[in-house]
């Protein structure tokens, strides 16, 4: 297991971590730079450029690191008509011309299929990513908070990115929180054929919403499907957890565990460094990359 530790933001540009005024933009700095990592780890992989697509693109600050990263074409989706405008203006200008689009689609609602009509063949997609809502919530809160409900598991978002990701049989990377259900996240890629090359986790304290909805948080975590890191002294948060995923087409038996101990042992550490994590190895991620961001905290974040 090769570990990686980082201090300061690699993929995202001080346009990128300056506060977004306009409102109904999520803006979340840690979440986007651990979502650009996957993204990273998925195009190293590849043996040439490839397209990449990112669901659920928000902000699209993501999207374009990946053209930065070297994809051939980086696509954003998302449902939000505000985010792609905002994304538009912002990115698909002369830095990122002809390498990246954003389109308006929704892939909570639609099949791989619907999605596929709005590509070209140049287009298809070799990597499809999310950085989702991911907070576990009760169904009467999502219109309340629209921008991180995960639903009752925190995974909402996750089933049909997994779904589209098949369908294409593309590589995939999620982000998503430790107290959402990463059990139930690893199992469902070791069984669809999906084998996890790289995690990159980054501590964040609770934000308003999760606290208010922390009850949830704790009956998953007493099922054994979610976690979060006490720290020192009470300071309490949970873990970003950005998995990046190959396709192979056959269950990867045993990664479940290796990949829950990982986290396991990342949550007991004292703090944000992660340390418990350091010296160590898993069976069954040997050859896997784990990757620790300690980052500046954001002045803001805006969720709603």
């Amino acid at each position: 297991m090769h570990l990686e530790h980082f201090n300061q933001y690699r993929h995202l540009t001080d346009f990128d971590l300056t506060y977004i005024k306009e409102k109904r933009i999520f803006f979340d700095p840690p979440d986007t730079e651990v979502g650009s990592w996957v993204g990273h780890d998925l195009l190293k992989w590849q043996k040439g450029p490839s397209n990449i697509i990112d669901l659920g693109s928000g902000s699209g600050a993501t999207a374009a690191s990946f053209v930065r990263q070297g994809a051939a074409m980086s696509i954003g989706v998302d449902i939000s008509q505000d985010s792609l405008a905002w994304s538009r203006t912002q990115y698909e200008g002369s830095e990122y011309k002809n390498k990246i689009k954003f389109i308006s689609y929704d892939f909570l609602q639609s099949s791989p299929k619907d999605l596929e009509s709005c590509l070209t063949k140049k287009e298809f997609p070799k990597i499809i990513t999310s950085n989702p809502p991911y907070v576990p919530m009760e169904l009467e809160d999502e219109q309340q908070f629209i921008s991180v409900y995960g639903g009752g598991d925190g995974l909402r978002y996750f089933y049909p990115t997994l779904d589209h990701a098949l369908y294409f049989k593309a590589d995939m990377g999620i982000t998503l929180g430790s107290y959402s259900s990463l059990k139930t996240v690893f199992s469902l890629l070791e069984s669809s054929g999906y084998k996890v090359i790289s995690m990159t986790l980054c501590v964040l304290p609770f934000s308003q919403p999760t606290l208010d909805h922390f009850s949830r948080i704790q009956t998953l975590i007493e099922r054994g499907e979610a976690l979060i890191w006490k720290g020192e002294s009470n300071d309490a948060g949970y873990i970003i957890v950005g998995i990046a995923s190959v396709y192979t087409g056959s269950k990867n038996k045993g990664q479940t565990e290796s990949l829950f101990r990982i986290l396991e042992k990342a949550c007991h550490s004292r703090t944000s460094a992660l340390e418990e994590l350091s010296g160590k190895s898993v069976a069954g991620f040997e050859d896997g990359v784990l990757r620790v961001l300690e980052l500046p905290r954001p002045g803001k974040r805006r969720h709603w």
